[in-house]
C-alpha cells in the first residue's frame, strides 16, 4: 500500500490520482492528467511525483548492498571454478559481473558526492565563509580582480550524473509561486531540495542592469561579466545557492535572499539546481531547446511534469513563431554596416566575409517585406527563399557563425535600450532551415509592415522531451479534448523513432489501438490508449510507449452545480444567436439584458459575465448605456468591467472580494470580462464572488485569420481520425468554455449556476463525445 504523505486525508479521487501518476513515472509512460479545478491537483502532483522519487531513492540505497552481495558471490564462484579446474562458468557470467560492478561504482560515487553536498551546505549555512568574505567584500563600483579563487564560495560540481530529478513547468511566474507555496505545506519540503529558475528579468539585483528592458537584460549582463571590472554580484553565490537549497523559496524570497547577501540570485539558483530533486521552470526552460541547453537542464531519465497543459501546444507555436518588422530590418543593416566600419581593420577576411553575407540576406529580406507591404500573403519557406533570392545563401553558416562570434552581443555597443533586432535575425534563419512542411512565411502589410514565420508543428518541440525522459506528465483541469495532444506525441516520436525530419515524409504503416474507455459522471477513468506500433521498414519495426489518459470527477456533488442552456429571452420571441454578424442586433440585445435583470434579482453574490471579444463587451455596453439599462442592472449588482491593462487587475480582484464578502445577500457584483483576456485563466473566482458563470455565445475564432486558415490546412494535411482543421477549429473553441467556467468553484462546498448561451449552430459541440 502506497503512502503519499497528503498533507490532510486525500478525497478518493486524489487517492486515485497520485496512484495512477505513481504507476505512470515508475511504468516510464507519457501521461495526459485532468483534476478539475478545486480537486487538488497541485497537491496530488506533489505527493504522487515525489512519493515516487523518493522510493527511487531508497531503493538505489538498496542497490548498493545487493549489487555487493551478488559480486561477492559471484567472485566466490570464480574462485571455486579456477580451484577445480572444470569448465570456468564465471567467463560467461563475466559481463553481469561488470555491470553490476559498473552500477554499483555509479551508486557509490552519487552518495558520495550527495555527502560532499551535504557537508558544503553545512559549513555555508553555519558561516564558515562568511567572516573571510566580509573581509574581501567589495561595493558595486569597486574592481573585483582581487578575487581570487580560492576565496570563491561555490556549491561542489557533481561528479558524476546526479539522481533522477521531478522537473515541474508551468506557463507564468505566478503559476510557479502557487506551486511552490503549495510544495511548502506538505512532508516534502523537509525532505526534498526544491530550487526555483527564473529570467534575468525577474532575479537581477544590480542597481543598473536590473532597471534595463527585458529585450536587453541578457545582453547587459553578459557584457557586464566580459569586462575586467565583473559583476560584483556575481561573487560567491554557492552561499545564496546553498540556502535555497536548504530552505523553500519562490522566486521573490530568492530575490531577497541574494539582496541579503548582496549575491546574484539568477546565477545562485543555477548552481543550486544541479542539486534539486525538484526543479521548477517556466515553459521556455524545458521546450526551447537552446534556452534549456544554455540553463545546462537535461532531459535524460528525469520526469517532466507539465502543468495548464492545455495551454502547451499553443505556447509552443507562440514560442517559435518569429516576428520581424520593415523598421527592424533597417536598424540591422546599420548596425552590420557601423560593426563593420568600425572594425574593418581588424576583422580577418573570413570575418569580413561572413558579415558581408548577413548584410546580403537582412537586405534581401528588407526588400521582400518593402515588395510586399501593400498586401497580406502567405506561402512556404522555400518559395519564400527563392523570391527573395536567398536560396543560394548557406544559412547553416551563419547562423553557426553567428553563434561562435556571438555577433549578436557584439553589436549591442551600437544599439538603444530598445533591444538589438540581430536576435530575430538569427531566429528568423534558424527557422528558416527547418522543413518546409513545419511553418508558413506570413507577409503582413499596411502602416506597419512585418514578415513572420509561423510554427505550424508544435509537435516537432515535444520531440527531446517525449523521446528522453523517463515520463513526461501532462496535467491541467481541463485538458479535454486531448485528441490533438495525443496525435503530436505519436506521431513526432514516432518521427524521432524512425529518423524521418525531412519535408513532406511521413510515418509508415501508422496504426492506434483503442482500449475501450468507460467514464462515469463523478468516477475516474484510466486508459492506455494510442498504443502505436510503427514500421519503419521491412527489416526493422520500434514501438512507441503507450500514452495513460486519466481523468477524475469533480470533488463537489451534483446537487452544488446547476447547468443551464438559456436560448431565447423573457418575451420567448427571438432565439439567442450570438454570431459576429448579428451580435449588434438591438432586439437580442435588450432580451438578453432583461435576461439579466431578471438573473440578478435571484443570484446572491457574484456574477462573471463572459463574451466572445473586446469589441463584443465594446457593443453590449454601449447598448446598455444607450438604453439605460446600465443603471438599472448597476442598481442590482455593481457592474465591473475587465481592464485593459494587465497592472490593473490584482486592485479588481480586491474590490470584487470586498463587495461579495457578505454571501447570500442578492446584491453583489456582476464582471463583464473576455474569453481569453486577463480574468478567464488562472483567477480564482470562490465562494461569492461567482455564484453564476454566464457564457454569451461560443468563443469561436476569426475564421478569416490568415493563420487560422493555414493552421487548419496544415492539420487536413496530416489529417488523421482523431485530428484535422475542423476538430482543431472546435477544440479551439470548447477549451476556452471549458477555463471560463473554471473559474467558479475553487472547492468541495462551493457551488455555482453555469448559464450557456450559445448561438444554435453550436449548441451540438457543448456535448462531450463520452456522453453519447
Amino acid at each position: 500500500m502506497l503512502r503519499f504523505r497528503f498533507p490532510f486525508t486525500p478525497y478518493e479521487i486524489q487517492e486515485d490520482f497520485m496512484c495512477n501518476l505513481y504507476e505512470t513515472i515508475n511504468n516510464g509512460k507519457i501521461g495526459i492528467f485532468e483534476s478539475p479545478t478545486g480537486t487538488g491537483k497541485s497537491l496530488s502532483l506533489i505527493c504522487g511525483a515525489l512519493t515516487w522519487l523518493l522510493d527511487e531513492l531508497q531503493s538505489r540505497k538498496e542497490n548498493i548492498v545487493d549489487l555487493t552481495e551478488k559480486i561477492k558471490l559471484q567472485s566466490n564462484d570464480k574462485s571455486i571454478s579456477t580451484q577445480c579446474d572444470t569448465d570456468p562458468d564465471w567467463i560467461d557470467n563475466y559481463p553481469s559481473i561488470l555491470e553490476a560492478r559498473n552500477q554499483l561504482t555509479m551508486l557509490q560515487k552519487q552518495e558520495t558526492q550527495l555527502e560532499t553536498l551535504r557537508n558544503a551546505i553545512d559549513d555555508i549555512i553555519g558561516g564558515k565563509f562568511e567572516c573571510e568574505r566580509k573581509k574581501l567584500k567589495l561595493s558595486a563600483n569597486e574592481n573585483c580582480s582581487s578575487y581570487s579563487s580560492h576565496t570563491q564560495v561555490h556549491l561542489p560540481e557533481p561528479i558524476v550524473e546526479a539522481s533522477p530529478k521531478i522537473i515541474y513547468c508551468s506557463r507564468t511566474h505566478s503559476q510557479l509561486s502557487q506551486f511552490v507555496k503549495e510544495f511548502s505545506k506538505t512532508e516534502f519540503a523537509r525532505r526534498c531540495r526544491v530550487t526555483v529558475l527564473g529570467s534575468r528579468a525577474n532575479m537581477c539585483i544590480h542597481p543598473e542592469v536590473s532597471k534595463s528592458s527585458k529585450h536587453v537584460i541578457n545582453d547587459k549582463c553578459l557584457e557586464l561579466q566580459d569586462k575586467s571590472k565583473g559583476c560584483n554580484y556575481k561573487y560567491s553565490v554557492g552561499i545564496v545557492g546553498a540556502r535555497v537549497l536548504s530552505h523553500v523559496m519562490d522566486v521573490e524570497d530568492i530575490v531577497k535572499e541574494g539582496k541579503s547577501h548582496a549575491i546574484c540570485p539568477y546565477y545562485a539558483t543555477r548552481e543550486a539546481a544541479k542539486w534539486a530533486d525538484l526543479l521548477v521552470v517556466p515553459y521556455q526552460s524545458i521546450f526551447h531547446k537552446s534556452t534549456r541547453e544554455s540553463l545546462k537542464i537535461s532531459l535524460v531519465n528525469n520526469v517532466i511534469i507539465v502543468d495548464e497543459a492545455h495551454n502547451l501546444l499553443d505556447t509552443l507555436a507562440a514560442m517559435h513563431s518569429i516576428n520581424l518588422t520593415l523598421k527592424e530590418t533597417v536598424i540591422s543593416i546599420d548596425l552590420l554596416n557601423n560593426y563593420m566600419e568600425k572594425y574593418r581593420a581588424k576583422l580577418s577576411s573570413q570575418n569580413l566575409f561572413y558579415v558581408k553575407e548577413l548584410l546580403f540576406f537582412v537586405d534581401h529580406v528588407k526588400t521582400f517585406i518593402e515588395k510586399g507591404c501593400d498586401s497580406d500573403r502567405i506561402m512556404g519557406v522555400n518559395e519564400f527563399l527563392f523570391e527573395s533570392k536567398l536560396d543560394n545563401v548557406n544559412l547553416f553558416r551563419l547562423i553557426s557563425h553567428l553563434s561562435s562570434s556571438q555577433l549578436c552581443r557584439k553589436l549591442k555597443m551600437f544599439v538603444c535600450d530598445s533591444g538589438n533586432p540581430m536576435y530575430r535575425i538569427d531566429s528568423l534563419m534558424q527557422c528558416l532551415t527547418l522543413s518546409d512542411s513545419d511553418g508558413r512565411i506570413v507577409m503582413s502589410g499596411g502602416d506597419a509592415p512585418q514578415l513572420r514565420y509561423l510554427a505550424l508543428n508544435p509537435g516537432k518541440y515535444l520531440i527531446d522531451v517525449v523521446t528522453q525522459c523517463r515520463s513526461v506528465i501532462f496535467a491541467g483541469g481541463t485538458m479535454n479534448p486531448s485528441d490533438e495532444l495525443q496525435h503530436y506525441i505519436t506521431v513526432t516520436s514516432n518521427k524521432q523513432n524512425t529518423g524521418v525530419h525531412s519535408a513532406g515524409s511521413s510515418v509508415n504503416n501508422y496504426t492506434s489501438k483503442t482500449l475501450p474507455l468507460e467514464c462515469h459522471q463523478g468516477e475516474s477513468q484510466t486508459s492506455t490508449i494510442n498504443s502505436v506500433d510503427s514500421v519503419i521498414s521491412s527489416s526493422c519495426s520500434l514501438s512507441m510507449s503507450s500514452i495513460v489518459e486519466f481523468s477524475c470527477g469533480h470533488v463537489i456533488p451534483p446537487s452544488n452545480v446547476l447547468p443551464l442552456v438559456l436560448t431565447m429571452g423573457p418575451s420567448n420571441s427571438t432565439s439567442f444567436r450570438f454570431t459576429y454578424e448579428n451580435i449588434g442586433c438591438s432586439t437580442m440585445l435588450n432580451e438578453l439584458s432583461r435576461s439579466f435583470l431578471n438573473l440578478f434579482r435571484l443570484i446572491p453574490g457574484g456574477v462573471v459575465i463572459f463574451l466572445s471579444s473586446y469589441s463584443t463587451l465594446d457593443v453590449l455596453v454601449k447598448h446598455w448605456r444607450t438604453t439605460g439599462m446600465y443603471e438599472r442592472l448597476d442598481a442590482l449588482k455593481a457592474i465591473h468591467v475587465e481592464p485593459r491593462n494587465a497592472s490593473d487587475v490584482d486592485e479588481l480582484i480586491r474590490k470584487l472580494s470586498d463587495i461579495n464578502l457578505d454571501d447570500g445577500k442578492i446584491n453583489g457584483s456582476v464582471l463583464l470580462s473576455v474569453v481569453g483576456g486577463k480574468m478567464s485563466e488562472g483567477i480564482n473566482f470562490s465562494d461569492a464572488m461567482c455564484r453564476c458563470v454566464i457564457m454569451v455565445g461560443l468563443p469561436y475564432p476569426n475564421t478569416q485569420s490568415i493563420e487560422l486558415k493555414e493552421r487548419m490546412r496544415y492539420l487536413n494535411s496530416i489529417s488523421s481520425t482523431s485530428l484535422n482543421g475542423d476538430a482543431y477549429y472546435h477544440n479551439m473553441c470548447m477549451r476556452s468554455i471549458n477555463q471560463c467556467i473554471g473559474r467558479a468553484i475553487r472547492h468541495r462546498n462551493d457551488y455555482a449556476t453555469i448559464l450557456l448561451n450559445p448561438t444554435s449552430c453550436g449548441c451540438m459541440y457543448l456535448v462531450h463525445p463520452t456522453d453519447g
